[in-house]
């Protein structure tokens, strides 16, 4: 073997020994809840180097923080910068967001029920009581569209809502054509005239008595 071949084996021999005195680190991470988001830049590296982690919160999740093995809290940043030094596991945890329902009313007496902070997917009752002498219209959203006629029903929530309730004023009602204040209009002076008549009758039947008694 000549002494060029003898140089390059002891070359490849250095290399391929050099390859394998490289220490790799395993950096793993959980999701938590599964499902909830995405993590990049788990996988192996070398011993010295630094790498940058991420979490993706999916559309109805919100990144509440990174979490070392032990459940202790590393930061609220999606980004965590990681010194590869060991094997090392991180957990990304994410929440399902809030949303506010938020009720108003035409009326300020009106007593509505439902309103406050929940979590996409929860089903919820929003309701409207009723007033005397209003009747309920219907729910209005923010675009003062119809939401729903019903006072009293059931939504699922996978959003910040406002909706606010309309009432009507109740028409008085009739006869024959005639409001209740045109038969009051009506009635009560003839009401009035007839206790009137029965007040005089009386008094003046006293006096004739008291009268006929004194001359008696």
């Amino acid at each position: 073997m000549s002494f060029k071949r003898i140089l390059i084996l002891l070359y490849i021999i250095g290399i391929l020994f050099l390859v394998g005195c490289v220490k790799t680190i395993t950096i793993e991470t959980q999701i938590v809840p599964e499902n909830s988001g995405q993590v990049i830049g788990e996988g192996e590296y070398e011993v010295g180097s630094t790498i940058d982690l991420k979490a993706i919160p999916n559309k109805e999740y919100e990144f509440i923080g990174w979490f070392d093995s032990a459940d202790q809290k590393l930061s609220s940043e999606n980004e965590l910068e990681v010194n590869i030094d060991s094997n090392k596991k991180y957990l990304a945890k994410f929440e399902l967001k809030e949303y506010e329902i938020k009720l108003e009313s035409t009326l300020e007496n009106a007593k509505l029920y439902g309103e406050g902070f929940y979590t996409k997917g929860d089903q919820i009752f929003i309701k409207a009581d009723d007033i005397n002498g209003y009747e309920f219209s219907h729910w209005e959203d923010e675009n003062e569209n119809i939401f729903s006629t019903k006072n009293n029903l059931k939504i699922t929530v996978d959003k910040n809502n406002y909706l606010e309730a309309v009432y009507t004023k109740k028409d008085k009602p009739s006869f024959y054509g005639i409001s209740e204040d045109e038969i009051l209009d009506i009635v009560v002076p003839i009401y009035e005239s007839f206790f009137h008549i029965i007040d005089q009758h009386y008094f003046t039947s006293k006096n004739t008595e008291s009268k006929i008694k004194i001359s008696e």
